[in-house]
């Protein structure tokens, strides 16, 4: 085993940390060898090699898939009320309900209690956003007042385009947004990314208003499939996940400024499974020959399904939904 005292956990300051591995970026490709450590005291498992802000930036290609939209074309978008036939109707609401099953496995988004409550007059703001494709879905569905938060331009400005949605391209502190001023603050699978979390979540909780919610989305590092596959757990994303939370991390963060957590939710879905398997045989998911070979397979999916609702119901799954609200 090998113990660095130079390293410092960013949440617990100078600890002696333990050096836990090496990783490469599996699904991308980028060039280069990164460390993980983990903290002994809060077991948040972050990345010890350095980077610019520069740096990071380039680590995220025009084809990542955080940042483009998913909707299935431009006549959804340019008229998503438009009359539907009944044979059309019948499909959507087949969809509805296979939307509803997806949301219950992931954890649901947002879950109906406080969906519900979503008016006309709710100000929603999502942290990185990517291209808003959140924000338009409840928008449309609950029609509030959506804001949108997103460090890649061609992210933000795609999302400006199709979706007509208010994207602040930059960093949540320098976005001109008046304190008090959300009803519901959003960030999936955003603060992983973050290399200053603790400053992200205290601007969060600044313009939460008192009676308001927080709702953070986020890979868990004690997960089952993180403790088997380590540096090819799928969810490590290698190197541009800088932060990897499990629960004592994330209640000590959310904690410490001024929020409590409510609720935490856990995907059941194989997503993470199957991508882990991917990078196990077959090193990557970037090249052409068997690129989406494992992670796509239906079959599979089907087959590790009932395994994966049961790791989840046993909070050992790969993604946490963390809810919160201030002290």
């Amino acid at each position: 085993m090998k113990f660095n005292k130079n390293k410092k956990c960013p949440l617990c300051g100078p600890v002696i940390i333990k050096q836990s591995f090496k990783a490469i970026d599996r699904l991308h490709g980028f060039e280069g060898e990164y460390t993980y450590s983990r903290c002994p005291e809060c077991h948040l498992l972050f990345m010890t090699t350095p980077l610019t802000k520069e740096e990071i930036l380039r680590l995220y290609p025009s084809s990542y898939s955080g940042h483009l939209p998913h909707l299935t074309g431009p006549e959804e978008l340019q008229n998503p009320n438009r009359r539907l036939s009944i044979f059309k109707r019948l499909i959507h609401t087949i969809k509805g309900y296979i939307r509803y099953l997806i949301e219950w496995l992931k954890g649901m988004k947002i879950k109906r209690s406080l969906y519900k409550k979503l008016t006309k007059s709710s100000r929603v703001l999502d942290v990185g956003c990517g291209s808003g494709e959140f924000l338009y879905n409840i928008k449309e569905d609950r029609g509030v007042q959506p804001y949108g938060v997103e460090l890649s331009k061609p992210a933000a400005q795609r999302g400006v385009k199709l979706f007509g949605i208010d994207i602040f391209n930059g960093e949540l502190t320098d976005a001109p947004l008046e304190p008090k001023s959300f009803d519901l603050i959003t960030a999936w699978w955003s603060l992983e990314h973050i290399p200053d979390p603790e400053t992200l979540i205290k601007r969060m909780k600044s313009l939460l208003k008192d009676d308001g919610n927080m709702i953070i989305g986020i890979p868990n590092s004690k997960s089952m499939n993180a403790w088997i596959f380590k540096d090819r757990w799928y969810h490590l994303d290698c190197p541009r996940h800088l932060h990897l939370w499990n629960i004592p991390a994330i209640k000590t963060l959310i904690e410490r400024n001024g929020l409590k957590i409510t609720d935490i939710f856990f995907d059941k879905t194989p997503w993470g499974l199957l991508g882990s398997l991917q990078y196990l045989f077959y090193q990557n998911n970037f090249s052409e020959k068997h690129k989406n070979r494992i992670t796509r397979n239906f079959i599979l999916y089907l087959v590790a399904l009932p395994w994966t609702i049961f790791v989840g119901l046993l909070r050992l799954s790969d993604i946490m939904i963390v809810y919160c609200k201030k002290q």
